[in-house]
């Protein structure tokens, strides 16, 4: 008569697979990692340039971005709208701070200054949402509680929470909704979820 062989799986079988799935695991953690680090720094160069950009126009025309009172009849930057010129609806009145009105030319002065990369219609964006300066004081300023020293703000949105809280690290406190540099319109986050906006001092 004919020995019947066993179908299951023996423990080497078991444990190879075992192993297996741990290398997997593990890979698949690892990989998570890197995209957060690599989303991190995106955000902290995007806003860095930014930072860097905003001062540079300073230098050069004494105002900021969007604060600017570009000349009506012969603008100072070659292309900007009427709308962002003296007398437009956006157009800056050069008090120091970008209100909400001029937050929206802020954008496209420096696009059209040639220090910015982007589409001067519609405006400053990562890959997670748009980007505004703004007052912090201003009433739609979606961050706030920033030190008084801090005039204005750059906001992005729906930044995911991983992503924030390695930036609150690495850029300040570590606590989202309190740091001096960098703050979140929230102050706990889920993992796996977006933040509505954060905000970086200018």
């Amino acid at each position: 008569m004919r020995k019947q062989r066993n179908s299951g799986f023996t423990l080497i079988e078991i444990a190879i697979v075992v192993v297996i799935i741990g290398f997997l695991a593990t890979a698949v953690i690892g990989g998570q990692a890197l995209i957060r680090g690599a989303e991190t720094q995106d955000l902290l160069a995007s806003a860095k340039d930014i930072g860097a950009a905003v001062q540079v126009f300073k230098e050069r025309y004494r105002y900021l971005p969007g604060d600017f009172p570009v000349d009506q009849a012969n603008p100072e930057i070659a292309g900007v709208s009427t709308t962002c010129r003296i007398g437009g609806s956006g157009a800056g009145d050069g008090n120091g701070r970008i209100s909400d009105a001029e937050s929206a030319c802020a954008s496209e002065h420096l696009i059209r200054a040639g220090l910015i990369r982007g589409n001067p219609a519609g405006g400053l964006t990562t890959r997670f949402g748009a980007i505004r300066l703004i007052a912090s004081n201003d009433g739609s300023a979606q961050v706030g509680g920033f030190p008084t020293n801090v005039l204005n703000i750059l906001e992005m949105t729906n930044i995911p929470c991983e992503a924030a809280l390695d930036i609150s690290r690495k850029a300040d406190t570590g606590a989202l909704q309190t740091g001096t540099r960098f703050r979140t319109s929230v102050a706990n986050c889920t993992a796996g979820a977006s933040i509505p906006f954060v905000a970086f001092a200018l």
